[in-house]
Order: structure tokens, then C-alpha cells, then sequence
């Protein structure tokens, strides 16, 4: 029976038609990192890509067949030439013990007819001391062998990892594309409102529709001008947010003070989160000052860090509405 890969998104066809050109050619890197922002569907890539570099007959766009033995055994999960390292949970890290595992188990020879790939995800988890354990085997490339580096974050990559890939950038469609491919998806009547939540990015704004925070986040505008206005209880609004996670909420918080600072220091940035409610967010930018907005960021982004440590929701979501009230004087 026939196993199938997700189908491919309509974003990616460039940087696919580049890969399949190199790859006739016989000119794979060996080391490739696939980067951008959050969800833009790069191991979604790189899985249909590793998927096809161990096929044993790619179709004509390049696509694994989906039903020789190599492609039943990677839909299995059991496929000896595909070595996938992730953190043991979201938020961990890639230790060195891994990375060294896989390097040793790099350098083996494909037992298939087609490529061994190793795919790293995010590799930005790594370790000081992975990275630098990842190194030897970039620089001793093995015939045949791939390694994919998935990031959103590539900046937190040590410059000798980065340096030793090829880079392949993906950047948010259009509008019209994403909002064509999110209408045969479950991106609702509020598709382009999500979208600009995400930043642009489809998977991110699919992903606030299915988990039903879409509806919560774009009243939380609102909710916030009131909270300066001293129409709102920051504990009320705690409350009312609490089935938000609080990751979720950090990266929401972020992209409202992203818009204030842009709105506050350009006459017309060229993109804004909250796309139709620039005027509401101008005269609220104006109410405060940039130093504030600074130090609130500050505080999410260190309130983000300590997300592994077992921290209150409810009172780190109270102690966040708190501060934020106290912006508007």
C-alpha cells in the first residue's frame, strides 16, 4: 500500500526546484540548514526531502514513491539510513552524548540505494558542547550522506556550525498565497486577522485556529487598551486567559510591543501583527514611552527563559497583566 507525505506547500517550491536541480547534478550539499521563522513548515521540508533522498525511485518532481521498501520503512519509522535527533521534550536541549551518537553512526556507509540523512531539529538546541561535537563530522563530509539542520532561530548557532552549511532561507508567501492555501484548511472566516498574528506565517496561523486560541488572541487587543485605561482588573484578565498557554501568551505580548515601538517611531511601518487596528494601537503607542515598552519586553523575554522551571501560569499571567497595566502611567 502506498504511503504518502503531506502535500507539499506551495511556498516551498523554489527552494525544492533548487534542491532537485543540484541533486540531477550530483551536487548536494552536504550539509544544509533550513532556516526562517516559526511556522513556515521547514521540517515539514525536510522531512519530504529525507523522504525522497532515500527512495529508491523519486517521482518526476522528486517526491519519494512512497511505496518501494525504502519508503515503507521510513513510513514506519524504521529506516536505517534516516538518524533524526530532537530533544527528548520541547524546550530541552540536544546534549553532546547525542550529537557524538550520531556522528558515529554518520560515517557508516547508506545500506540503501540511496542517501543516509541526518536530520537535526531545532538545531539550535544544541549544546555548546554538541555543536562543537557536530563540527568534526561537518567538516569530514561522507560520501552520500546529508545532514539537515532545522531553525528558527540559526542567530544561536555558533558562526562554525553556520559557516560549514549551505543555507537555504524560507520566507512568508504573499498574502493571497497564504490565504489561498489557509481557505482549504481550517483557517475560518478570521484567516487574515490569524495571519497577521503569525507574522505571515500559514502553519502558525493554522495552528492558533485548530488550537482555539485564535478568538481569545484577537480580543486581547482590546482587552489590553482597556487594561491602560483602567477599564479592565489585570487579574480579571488573567482569568479570562487562562486557557491560553502561557508561551502562546509571551509570544503575543511580544508582537503587541513590537507593534506599539513600530507605531511609535514610523509614520507608517512597513508591517504590523495587528493589521487593521493601527490607528487603536498608534494612539495608545503615544500614551507611552519607549523606555517602558523596553523594559516590559525585558521582562518577557525573561519570563520566557525560565518556562522549563516549573512556573505558575496563573500567577506569572496575573504578575504579566499587572505590569502591563502599570504601563500607561
Amino acid at each position: 500500500m502506498s504511503q504518502r507525505m503531506p502535500d507539499p506547500l506551495p511556498w516551498h517550491a523554489d527552494n525544492w526546484a533548487l534542491l532537485q536541480a543540484r541533486r540531477a547534478q550530483d551536487r548536494l550539499p552536504h550539509a544544509l540548514l533550513l532556516e526562517g521563522p516559526a511556522g513556515l513548515g521547514k521540517l515539514r521540508f525536510a522531512q519530504r526531502l529525507t523522504a525522497a533522498l532515500v527512495c529508491a525511485a523519486p517521482d518526476q518532481a522528486g517526491d519519494a514513491c512512497g511505496s518501494c521498501r525504502a519508503c515503507r520503512l521510513r513510513a514506519s519509522g524504521g529506516h536505517p539510513d534516516i538518524l533524526a535527533v530532537t530533544p527528548e521534550e520541547p524546550g530541552k536541549a540536544i546534549r553532546i552524548d547525542e550529537i557524538r551518537d550520531l556522528s558515529e553512526r554518520s560515517v557508516l556507509s547508506a545500506e540503501g540505494s540511496g542517501y543516509r540523512v541526518c536530520l537535526l531539529h531545532p538545531a539550535d538546541a544544541m549544546t555548546h558542547g554538541a555543536a562543537n561535537a557536530l563540527l568534526k563530522t561537518l567538516e569530514e563530509p561522507v560520501a552520500r550522506t546529508v545532514l539537515l539542520l532545522v531553525s528558527a532561530a540559526p542567530s544561536r548557532l555558533p558562526a562554525t556550525i553556520r559557516s560549514r552549511c549551505q543555507r537555504l532561507r524560507f520566507e512568508p508567501p504573499s498574502q493571497g498565497q497564504a490565504l489561498a492555501w489557509l481557505a482549504g484548511q481550517a483557517g475560518g472566516a478570521a484567516a487574515q486577522d490569524l495571519l497577521g498574528l503569525a507574522g505571515g506565517a500559514p502553519l502558525q496561523a493554522l495552528m492558533l485556529a485548530e488550537q482555539g486560541v485564535g478568538a481569545r488572541l484577537l480580543a486581547l487587543c482590546s482587552d489590553l487598551a482597556a487594561l491602560l485605561g483602567g477599564r479592565a482588573d489585570p487579574v480579571t484578565l488573567a482569568a479570562q486567559c487562562q486557557d491560553l498557554p502561557l508561551p502562546t501568551l509571551l509570544d503575543y505580548l511580544m508582537q503587541w510591543l513590537i507593534d506599539l515601538v513600530r507605531l511609535k517611531t514610523a509614520a507608517n511601518p512597513p508591517m504590523i501583527f495587528h493589521s487593521g487596528r493601527e490607528a487603536d494601537l498608534q494612539s495608545l503607542a503615544q500614551r507611552i514611552d519607549l523606555r517602558s515598552m523596553f523594559l516590559f519586553f525585558d521582562n518577557l523575554l525573561s519570563l520566557r527563559r525560565q518556562l522549563g522551571n516549573n512556573l505558575n501560569a496563573q500567577l506569572a499571567t496575573e504578575r504579566l497583566f499587572i505590569d502591563c497595566g502599570q504601563l500607561g502611567g
